[in-house]
């Protein structure tokens, strides 16, 4: 199985999301796994290349104001874009980390998600 692990954090160096992206690399042992970062718009491309080759993409993300982070975005636009025209076939898996210790902060952020899926095309 090809698992894409994006590391979503706004961060360069260090964060929640990056350790979370670095723990489940490890724990995925036996699986063709790729990480990669997207802080930053230039860092896209190399994302979006792999979307038509892997079968799981997770996304490690903070949660900004109980929603997606507003960097996120402009990516999500650009791989709805690739994903629909392409007929991408992967399963879309979210870890999002937090400072609240209820469940239900991620409540909207996975809501948010799973109306780009529906977009996209995907699971």
């Amino acid at each position: 199985m090809k698992i894409l692990i994006i590391n979503a954090s706004p961060k360069h160096k260090g964060g929640a999301s990056r350790f979370f992206s670095k723990l489940l690399k490890f724990m995925l042992a036996g699986c063709s796994v790729t990480t990669c970062d997207i802080s930053k718009p230039s860092e896209y491309e190399n994302v979006l290349s792999l979307l038509d080759q892997i079968d799981a993409v997770v996304i490690s993300s903070p949660l900004y104001v109980d929603g997606i982070p507003s960097h996120m975005l402009p990516f999500l636009i650009k791989a709805e874009e690739k994903c629909r025209e392409n007929k991408c076939k992967f399963k879309l898996y979210l870890l999002s980390n937090s400072g609240f210790v209820e469940g239900k902060q991620n409540c909207l952020n996975l809501r948010m998600y799973e109306a780009w899926c529906r977009r996209a095309g995907i699971e």
